[in-house]
């Protein structure tokens, strides 16, 4: 039998969900000037995929869509 060990479990899921973490996160993000459809826009975008795929997930993509003023959705 496999012996659960609450206390250690707790301690790698706090290592992972550091609240210092989200706010580095936050505070990289907002250096970037992010009005829709702008080159700093796509440049949060693509940093945020570089961190999703550097903390492991691999299956990401950004997403495009016209920014022409008539495509509407």
């Amino acid at each position: 039998m496999v012996e659960f060990n609450l206390n250690r479990y707790l301690d790698l899921l706090l290592d992972e969900l550091s609240g210092k973490i989200a706010k580095d996160q936050a505070v990289e993000i907002s250096k970037f000037h992010r009005i829709q459809a702008s080159p700093g826009f796509h440049a949060a975008a693509v940093y945020v995929q570089e961190e999703l795929r550097r903390a492991g997930i691999e299956k990401v993509s950004l997403e495009e869509s016209p920014a022409d003023g008539k495509t509407k959705y």
